[in-house]
């Protein structure tokens, strides 16, 4: 048991140190998503479970009294961290990752959209395997999910996507939202031209 929770530890250290390269590597642009869940969520979720494994693994070393002396405050510390981590990387669970379609027509583009209590906010990303690159900021209000909802439009013009949103529930249609100006204008991605 001791030498499958070290294993274990290990992979999760390992996991953690990947993860973070990537970001690191390219000043925080880059990321890792698994799911709806990006390099932040995926490190909290390292973490709650590296602590998890550790506090199991102070569980089953054998020891005697004067151990027991160490053991007991050490597995009361990393419990409660434990605790601590897992709440913090359930609130990662209410992200959503929308993929960007021109009428079911794949761009390459992901939205990963976040919210805290009432606010909310999202970015777009240039997707390449697990690997997504920032290249828009989209901003949100009231915990709102407008991608994840289906409250936006794209559209192909020339070689450029146009993407209107809704920063709040719906108030108008997408068609009348399409006469103002895009929120957000990106290159259409080689491979990926959906038009015609």
């Amino acid at each position: 048991m001791i030498a499958a929770c070290g294993v274990a530890l290990a992979i999760l250290v390992a996991f953690y140190a990947g993860v973070t390269v990537v970001a690191v590597r390219s000043e925080g642009g880059t990321r890792v998503l698994l799911g709806s869940q990006d390099s932040y969520a995926l490190q909290e979720l390292a973490v709650f479970l590296g602590l998890g494994v550790l506090a199991l693994l102070l569980c089953v070393i054998p020891g005697n009294r004067w151990w027991y002396l160490l053991l007991v405050p050490a597995r009361v510390v990393t419990f409660g961290a434990c605790g601590v981590a897992g709440l913090i990387w359930l609130f990662s669970l209410e992200d959503t990752a929308v993929a960007l379609e021109v009428d079911g027509c794949d761009t390459g583009y992901v939205v990963l959209e976040k919210s805290f209590l009432m606010g909310s906010s999202g970015s777009i990303y240039e997707r390449d395997g697990l690997v997504i690159t920032q290249v828009a900021y989209v901003p949100g209000d009231d915990g709102y999910h407008p991608f994840a909802e289906g409250s936006y439009s794209v559209v192909e013009r020339g070689r450029q996507l146009l993407v209107w949103y809704d920063v709040e529930p719906p108030v108008s249609t997408p068609a009348e939202r399409m006469e103002e100006e895009p929120d957000a204008t990106l290159p259409v991605l080689a491979g990926h031209a959906c038009a015609g």
